[in-house]
């Protein structure tokens, strides 16, 4: 029913005789809607999908409003995933599938087998996890005497019996499969995670939402080209292992282990495409270290490959490639090697200061909602343009290289779900910057810097200030700096032994040696934004205030900068001002970022400031 123009009541629904197999509506009373399972929106508050009964009657109530009855088209999307498995509360197995045409999705269960030769089916009874599986396939038959030649029926196209019986849980379930399909409403989905995560594990605020995009991302694993890691570290009984636990009831074929055999971590990922999630890396012997930390290394980037030699059959070696694309999260109680932690995300844990369950609640109905999220995003129309706005947005914020890749995930679940990370994202982005600051590199690169804006200062051709032509910097002098910033004494044939690393040219002059090289500025520029650096010489951009910038600043100055962004901002953090927050703020007001680090070390140790957590400042 609709109203015309004089309010009076218009029957202008569609007869049921128009409708075909797929229909395109509008929402028009969102709170009686019922989202129908399969439907896509494909427009703002625009849905399509297969034929439901209940669409009549829904047009007529005015809950919804049909466009097109009989509608086919591409925008609709077709359901593309892999089998998976479904285990109900009597451990009986099924599997939820896409259907032939891709335009539904539904069951198949284990019992039904059709004969290869005449197409006949045979009922074996429900599968229950335990099963022989091989001993369940029909000796005979009845039609044409077929013996022993069958496969599971109304697979999809692509899909084989053996991979899919390679799925069943024979020896009991590896990972905890959703019990059922529901589907979820997308933006509701997410805070129901992040709200899972926080009653079971304490941190920061904004660490809820990259967990609750971190957990969701590894459903939609085959929409992704990187994958983050994440690496949990604390100390003995800090809420570690308790976080992993926590994270593996909301993602994806989650494994959780704590002595994983070599062969094992790279078959579980080749094999079964899980998600691996290991505890106490710390204690794990050698050779298991090495094959994490080549599992993280390789398993972050699609197309990467690992090979490993397997026995063969007959006696021998065969060499064998493995695909170890997956999200992998470690936790330990020591450092990691930093090519890996630049692959991470990081949390430190420490002891939960309010009250948490003793134990970590079952996520069924959350798996059975992830799942449903799963089967509707992949091969979707909205994650080609979710992707598309993602990789925008990071391009304007300038977020690339291996930052990049670790953010693209997380940033595309939150636009899939229509939810803020950005706290979590500045903190990763912050925390980045000044792990690249603290490098050799880093410091090299600043006094590369600041001989350069020295130089440039001397000289009054705009043209050399503006590309630099003939500019060489003196290595004693560029040594000089570096030890100012460092604080260090090095002699020059270790900071000769950084320009070779770093590639930059050289020439010998009477009165020493230089950088000299075509490019200069380029790159130095490109070193620059590799290792975290400000660009600020002359030339590009005006020099900040050496009062404030170059350190220069007094210490009373710093002080009651510091404790004035501590006090200001406690309220807005459960367990103290995260550090990086401190030293974003101030160096946002002018402050040098070093200088403020070591005004946060004077006031701790004077017992002004005080730590209630790792990396954590309240003022005394």
């Amino acid at each position: 029913m609709r109203e015309n123009g004089d309010n009076d009541s218009v029957d202008v629904s569609v007869p049921q005789s128009n409708y075909g197999d797929h229909v395109k509506y509008e929402v028009v009373k969102e709170e009686s809607y019922p989202e129908w399972d399969s439907h896509v929106e494909i427009g703002d508050n625009i849905y399509a999908g297969v034929f439901k009964e209940d669409i009549p009657n829904f047009d007529q109530m005015g809950i919804i409003n049909v466009i097109e009855p009989d509608y086919n088209n591409a925008d609709i999307g077709k359901f593309d995933f892999p089998p998976e498995l479904i285990v109900d509360d009597d451990n009986r197995v099924r599997l939820f599938v896409p259907r032939a045409d891709g335009r539904d999705t539904g069951f198949i269960n284990y019992s039904t087998w059709a004969c290869i030769q005449c197409g006949n089916t045979v009922d074996s009874g429900d599968a229950i996890v335990g099963d022989d599986i091989d001993s369940r396939e029909p000796n005979y038959c009845q039609v044409c005497e077929n013996q022993r030649d069958f496969e599971l029926a109304n697979l999809p196209e692509e899909t084989n019996t053996e991979d899919v019986l390679n799925l069943f849980p024979t020896d009991g379930l590896v990972w905890q499969p959703p019990s059922g399909i529901a589907q979820p409403d997308i933006e509701t989905l997410f805070n129901d995670v992040r709200e899972f995560i926080y009653n079971h594990w304490e941190g920061d605020d904004y660490l809820y939402d990259g967990l609750a995009a971190y957990a969701i991302s590894t459903w939609i694993r085959p929409e992704l080209d990187f994958v983050p890691h994440l690496l949990i570290t604390g100390s003995h009984e800090s809420g570690k292992t308790r976080l992993l636990n926590t994270l593996k009831e909301v993602s994806y074929r989650c494994i959780h282990t704590a002595a994983p055999s070599s062969a094992a971590l790279f078959r579980a990922i080749n094999d079964y495409h899980v998600t691996l999630y290991l505890s106490e890396y710390h204690d794990l012997p050698d050779d298991v270290q090495d094959e994490v930390d080549a599992v993280l290394k390789a398993g972050q980037k699609r197309g990467e490959v690992a090979m490993r030699a397997t026995e063969s059959a007959g006696g021998g070696y065969t060499p064998k490639v493995f695909d170890p694309f997956t999200h992998v999260s470690i936790s330990t109680q020591f450092t990691v090697d930093d090519d890996m932690e630049s692959r991470c995300f990081t949390v430190k844990t420490s002891k939960a200061s309010r009250e948490m369950p003793r134990q970590v609640a079952d996520a069924d109905q959350l798996r059975n909602r992830l799942m449903g999220f799963r089967a509707r995003v992949l091969a979707s129309p909205r994650v080609k343009e979710a992707q598309q706005t993602v990789e925008d947005m990071m391009d304007s914020q300038e977020i690339y290289n291996r930052l990049g890749e670790k953010l693209s995930s997380v940033l595309l679940v939150a636009e899939l779900c229509n939810t803020d990370i950005s706290e979590f994202v500045e903190s990763v982005v912050e925390e980045t910057k000044e792990s690249k600051g603290e490098t050799e590199e880093a410091a090299f690169t600043r006094a590369c810097m600041e001989v350069a804006y020295q130089e440039l200062s001397d000289t009054s051709a705009e043209e050399a200030k503006s590309d630099w032509s003939g500019l060489d910097l003196k290595l004693g002098d560029i040594r000089k700096m570096f030890n100012d910033i460092e604080d260090r004494d090095v002699t020059s044939q270790y900071i000769g032994q950084i320009r070779h690393r770093l590639d930059y040219g050289k020439k010998r002059k009477s009165d020493g040696v230089y950088i000299s090289m075509d490019g200069l500025k380029q790159k130095l520029k490109q070193q620059a934004d590799n290792h975290g650096v400000d660009w600020e010489v002359m030339g590009d951009e005006e020099k900040p205030d050496p009062a404030l910038d170059d350190g220069t600043a007094s210490q009373e100055t710093r002080i009651a900068k510091v404790k004035e962004v501590i006090s200001s901002h406690e309220d807005h953090f459960a367990n103290g001002v995260p550090l990086h927050k401190v030293i974003t703020i101030c160096t946002e007001e002018g402050l040098d970022a070093n200088k403020v680090t070591n005004t946060v070390d004077t006031l701790l140790e004077k017992g002004e400031i005080y730590e209630p957590q790792g990396g954590h400042l309240l003022v005394t």
